[in-house]
């Protein structure tokens, strides 16, 4: 199976906007309230790079200087125009958004060919079937050992996922959740809760109605080639909460509010099971450790933050998180790319940045504090210690855009940030100046150093958990 496209939905209406061919095969646009998806596969081993064509929609008109945006901007994959064709080459599957003026952006969503697909008779699998919109109700429940298979060209509704105090539990497939039907708030759409081996794979997710990717108190956790696009506030990408070894990578998210959130909280006010896996109050309180997020693909809206640890902090240690090799092709809102906020008690401590490429930003770069929040609840405020930013790249910002770096008071600091290669265009930010930085309660801050003293967050911590 070199090259797969999949079937349109049944009854599905395609997006007005855009019309797109893979290798001269017309692949199925699916409409959402913000940008048009083309989804499909290949396997560039066998079936070498492909071509896609993108027609806009009538009367559109492709001139010079109106050819289309495709980013990340790091990939530098070019369009060209053919008259009223815009052709681009993809020479391996990845995940692009398209963006042409005046339209909304097209997402290009290209995997691998799945080669490891259940067998839909399998007890096991709650198994959605290609070319169909499904309904499976409000929620599916999944115990140990069983799946959610979405095969592409499947769209399941407005359907929940959960699973609570289960081992060995996935989420998979190529095909599409769509929650964009229900009312704001109304349910977080996957939530795993005290569960241990989760895996999340390939799933197009679009207009959850709040928190989209749930992990609390979780052990073990991978997410791999995951796209979610969400419009409404809270409407956070993925939530690691309380949650051990977990790994997000390839993935792309757009959201309208944090893309990636680390934190620990207890919702005292009584979320119940509509919210949680499990009947009852929600209590994610345990500590956090050895998060690696990587190779994504982030879009920040007007709410939330980039990537955000906090501000829920109600545990003791947040230790070892990483973000690796990702673009930032948005932040639109008032929020920051690069934040910690430290409500709580815990120390959060080994946080690397590394290899980030930040394409846009409106508000705050790097915002980094322990405070007394709306969101606190303990009364002991915590500290912030041994984050290293190494090798940013941050385009110039023409807003005049603060960075804040702020402990509560002595007794609840920030202390030892070093910037190492950290670029804003083309200066490399050696004083406060360059970052338009603002600080108190600080202690230790090295900035335009290279070759800094590596600080102990270690990306390949022995105790991760690996796939297989």
């Amino acid at each position: 199976m070199a090259m797969e496209i999949f079937p349109a939905p049944e009854g599905g209406a395609a997006s007005p906007d855009y019309a797109v061919f893979v290798n001269g095969e017309p692949v199925f646009v699916y409409p959402t309230a913000i940008a048009a998806i083309a989804t499909w596969a290949f396997d560039s081993a066998e079936t070498g790079a492909v071509t896609v064509e993108i027609r806009p929609r009538s009367p559109y008109e492709i001139g010079a200087g109106e050819l289309p945006t495709v980013r990340p901007l790091s990939r530098n994959i070019v369009a060209e125009a053919f008259g009223e064709t815009v052709r681009i080459v993809l020479a391996v599957p990845q995940n692009l958004a398209v963006e042409f003026a005046g339209l909304p952006p097209l997402y290009l969503f290209a995997s691998l060919p799945d080669r490891e697909r259940p067998n839909p008779a399998d007890p096991t699998v709650h198994f959605f079937a290609a070319g169909k919109v499904h309904d499976a109700g409000d929620f599916l429940h999944l115990s140990d050992g069983q799946s959610v298979y979405i095969e592409g060209g499947a769209v399941l509704r407005n359907t929940g996922i959960r699973a609570a105090n289960s081992t060995n539990v996935s989420v998979r497939g190529q095909g599409i959740m769509d929650a964009s039907a229900l009312p704001y708030h109304t349910k977080r759409l996957l939530v795993f809760e005290n569960c241990d081996h989760v895996h999340v794979e390939n799933i197009v997710s679009v207009g959850s109605p709040t928190w989209n990717v749930v992990f609390g108190a979780c052990r073990n956790v991978e997410v791999e080639n995951v796209r979610l696009l969400t419009w409404q506030v809270t409407g956070d990408g993925i939530d690691i909460v309380g949650s051990e070894n977990v790994r997000v990578s390839d993935c792309f998210i757009r959201t309208n509010d944090d893309c990636v959130a680390v934190k620990s909280v207890n919702y005292v006010e009584g979320e119940r099971a509509q919210t949680a896996a499990t009947a009852g109050i929600v209590d994610w309180r345990g500590d956090v450790r050895n998060v690696v997020v990587e190779r994504c693909v982030l879009h920040n809206d007007r709410a939330g933050n980039v990537l955000e640890i906090g501000y829920e902090t109600q545990c003791d240690t947040i230790e070892n998180i990483v973000f690796l090799d990702c673009d930032v092709i948005a932040a639109h809102g008032y929020g920051g790319v690069f934040t910690i906020h430290n409500g709580d008690r815990a120390t959060i401590r080994n946080v690397l940045y590394e290899s980030i490429r930040v394409e846009h930003y409106f508000d705050l770069l790097v915002d980094i504090r322990v405070l007394h929040s709306r969101y606190s609840r303990d009364e002991k405020r915590g500290r912030i210690e041994n984050i290293r930013f190494h090798d940013i790249s941050c385009v110039a910002n023409g807003y005049n855009a603060p960075s804040v770096i702020g402990g509560f008071d002595e007794e609840s600091p920030v202390e030892n940030i070093s910037f190492e290669n950290f670029r804003v265009g083309e200066t490399v930010v050696r004083n406060a100046s360059d970052l338009h930085l603002f600080t108190g309660a600080v202690r230790n801050i090295s900035l335009g150093i290279k070759e800094a003293t590596p600080l102990p967050a270690n990306r390949t911590d022995e105790t991760f958990h690996q796939k297989g």
